[in-house]
């Protein structure tokens, strides 16, 4: 009495195997489907999560029963849930294909991008059937257009065979007595940059610098550092930033591995620079005043600057960036931004590759740069008084320092700013839509960039259309971006894969890693041209449909903090040379204003199990604790006994000679034990043995107690000589 189709949905389950060929893919899902079709009487599947759904329907061209013939015109849903809906009818001559899409979803045009993929995968298996599914390339010609062409449409004139110090030096002859470098209550006009940069390259010059050879730079912010970097510039020279805050360790590997011979600093610095053959030059000593003669040639392809990164080896990497990458750089920004800089504070430390974007954009358009004082963050009201006190037009900074900024200032002191800048972390929507409901005047920018593609490579303009996360943006001039998968294989919009930059803006690679070089930098796949390289970035990306790219998060462990770039492993494997830790995971935490930090989660060793919970009690108790050089925790009261002790018993093993062992249960008595330095060494030699450890003097005995509390609960510290009483007994006395 009814006419109707009363087929219920059906959650159909399938699992693509890596190595999944499309005939035995299919077959597995006609197999499921026939299962499935069991229980269509019984329920209804009424998921409110899904959102896609499939519908194939068998229908004939015509059907009689002799009388009445009629046939199917239209098939529409009576209702509808699904947010896209693939409705596929099956006639006898053709296969009629219909998508169905809830418009507050998806725009017309990424549906249609959605049915010529559909259209070419159905064509390109219907030829080959026995294709690998994962390999199958279902890009339409439109949509590999898009992505090649369209959106990689940076074409830009702008000549990159120049150097950056001779840009500089033009400024200085156009406008010599205009403000360069302002810096606190010192000021130096184009004129005296150039002089003073042209005396320390002309003693550079006499000390062998000469083309690709690398000086080191350590210094505090001023404007010496400058004048260094430039100096070395000009004497052909690359320069490599020294962090002053970095480790000692760090510092000693970069300067041995990237093999500089001459490091310019300053006098108060000396003392933290480890003792080397390397020659170390005081910018703020007398420098004589020369004329260099005679300039050396020089060419694009040089070594400007090496800036060292994080490496997953735990060593970092330099990245050696060439004129050419610099002045493209920094072309690329007079290209981009339409605001000319009037004054630009530069946040960023010299080490960080984004002190490099206003460095030379400011100076090598003739504009002012302002240097705030080293620990600017300690006093961010004075830091606030730059801005109006210097006119500041232009800032670079990571997010987090500029949401700090909008807290504490108010519109009147940042009337002066033209376009902030951030960079470094992921930008949140919520700084965006702070931004502009405070400084709605003031152009907001998010630009990406690794070091190994010189700064940046994409950048987004911030608006209050942005729903909900913050694009990385579109490619900048002269820059190329691909979105692969793992075998470097172009993939569709908004399909996750790693970000590949390519351009003038690739680095020349790894300083001593060429093996990585070659793992990192490879050819171009969509470039004719064999020399163009593209660097794969490990960021895990996607393509909008407008041609921005959202950052989705690593496809291995790195994370970015603060700007620092940290892999995770390096930390895990720093914390796993400690002698107490058995395993380890270090995870990225963000707390509710999106500041991110790093938990370290540990296994102790089953040995040092017990020390690590005592020294955490310890500490809590304000317990003095040293860490002896194999990373024993000890409580001392001489130093210079300790390490005399600590020499003898544990480096010399003194109380090991002469074949004595110590084995698992022994029973030892430490007599005059001390501190408890060969308890403590007693402990680490075997399993299950108890200690009896002597100390008559009270001061002496406390600390031993300590000591013998921090590492095992059979270790039982005396406050006597031998005995309260005479008597006798037998064990083994080590001289």
């Amino acid at each position: 009495d009814s006419i109707g189709c009363y087929a219920k949905y059906l959650p159909l389950f399938c699992t693509i195997e890596e190595e999944s060929e499309f005939w035995s893919f299919l077959q597995k899902v006609e197999l499921e489907i026939e299962r499935l079709l069991e229980w269509q009487d019984y329920f209804e599947y009424t998921d409110n999560k899904t959102e896609i759904s499939f519908e194939f329907n068998q229908i004939p061209s015509l059907a009689s029963n002799n009388q009445t013939s009629f046939n199917i015109y239209r098939l529409e849903p009576f209702r509808e849930s699904f947010k896209l809906r693939l409705f596929a009818t099956e006639t006898e001559d053709k296969l009629l294909i219909r998508l169905d899409y809830d418009s507050s979803k998806f725009t017309s045009e990424a549906i249609e991008i959605l049915l010529e993929e559909f259209d070419t995968l159905l064509a390109r298996l219907a030829l080959r059937p026995k294709d690998n599914l994962r390999k199958v390339d279902f890009l339409g010609e439109k949509e590999r257009k898009k992505l090649l062409l369209d959106f990689n449409s940076t074409s830009v004139d702008y000549d990159c065979e120049q150097l950056v110090d001779i840009l500089i030096e033009e400024q200085a002859k156009l406008a010599p007595d205009k403000i360069a470098v302002v810096f606190e209550d010192q000021k130096l006009t184009y004129r005296e940059l150039n002089e003073k940069a042209e005396d320390i390259a002309f003693l550079l010059e006499g000390l062998g610098v000469r083309n690709n050879l690398l000086v080191g730079v350590y210094a505090e912010r001023s404007p010496e550092i400058v004048t260094a970097i430039l100096a070395i510039l000009k004497a052909g020279g690359g320069y490599v930033p020294l962090n002053t805050a970095y480790p000692k360790d760090r510092l000693s590997f970069i300067l041995e591995d990237s093999g500089v011979k001459i490091v310019l600093t300053q006098k108060k610095l000396l003392a933290d620079l480890p003792e080397s053959q390397i020659q170390y030059i005081c910018l703020d000593s007398n420098i004589s005043k020369r004329t260099r003669d005679t300039v050396i040639k020089r060419g694009s392809e040089d070594i400007a600057y090496v800036i060292y990164t994080s490496g997953s080896t735990g060593q970092p990497k330099g990245v050696m960036v060439t004129h050419r990458n610099l002045v493209h750089s920094t072309k690329a920004r007079f290209s981009y931004y339409k605001e000319p800089i009037i004054n630009f504070l530069l946040v960023s430390p010299f080490a960080f590759d984004s002190s490099v974007a206003g460095l030379f954009w400011t100076l090598c358009q003739g504009a002012t740069l302002t240097i705030p004082s080293e620990k600017f963050q300690q006093d961010m009201e004075r830091f606030i008084l730059l801005f109006t006190q210097n006119s500041i037009s232009h800032m670079l900074c990571l997010p987090s320092l500029y949401s700090a900024i909008m807290e504490i200032s108010s519109p009147r002191q940042l009337m002066t700013l033209k376009t902030i800048i951030v960079a470094g972390e992921a930008c949140p929507k919520r700084l965006v839509e702070r931004h502009l409901e405070l400084f709605p005047e003031i152009d907001l920018f998010n630009e990406y960039g690794p070091t190994e593609a010189t700064v940046w490579s994409t950048v987004y303009k911030c608006s209050d259309e942005d729903m909900f996360q913050i694009p990385i943006g579109a490619p900048i001039p002269n820059v190329k971006v691909y979105v692969l998968d793992s075998d470097r294989e172009l993939l569709p919009l908004g399909m996750a894969g790693e970000l590949c930059i390519g351009g003038k803006g690739v680095a020349k690679g790894y300083l001593n890693r060429e093996l990585l070089t070659q793992e990192k930098f490879i050819p171009d796949p969509f470039s004719n041209q064999l020399s163009d390289k593209i660097y794969k970035t490990g960021d895990l990306v996607k393509f909008r449909l407008d041609g921005n790219i959202d950052f989705l998060g690593r496809v291995d462990n790195q994370v970015k903090i603060r700007g620092f770039r940290i892999e995770l492993e390096e930390i895990e494997e720093a914390i796993k040379e400690h002698a107490a830790v058995e395993q380890t995971c270090v995870v990225v935490k963000e707390d509710e204003s999106s500041e991110k930090s790093l938990v370290a989660f540990i296994s102790p060793s089953n040995q040092n199990a017990f020390t690590v919970g005592q020294v955490i009690t310890l500490e809590k108790e304000k317990v003095k604790i040293r860490y002896l050089p194999n990373d024993l925790p000890i409580i001392e009261q001489n130093r210079s006994e300790t390490d005399f002790l600590y020499k003898t018993i544990f480096e010399e093993k003194d109380y090991l000679k002469h074949g004595i062992e110590i084995r698992d249960g022994d029973t030892i008595f430490d007599i005059g034990a001390n501190i408890g330095m060969f308890t403590i060494f007693a402990n680490q030699q075997a399993e299950n043995i108890k200690i009896f450890a002597f100390e008559p003097i009270p001061a002496i005995f406390e600390v031993l107690r300590l000591n013998s509390q921090l590492y095992s609960p059979n270790i039982k510290p005396l406050n006597l000589g031998v005995s309260k009483s005479i008597d006798s007994t037998t064990f083994t006395y080590y001289p």
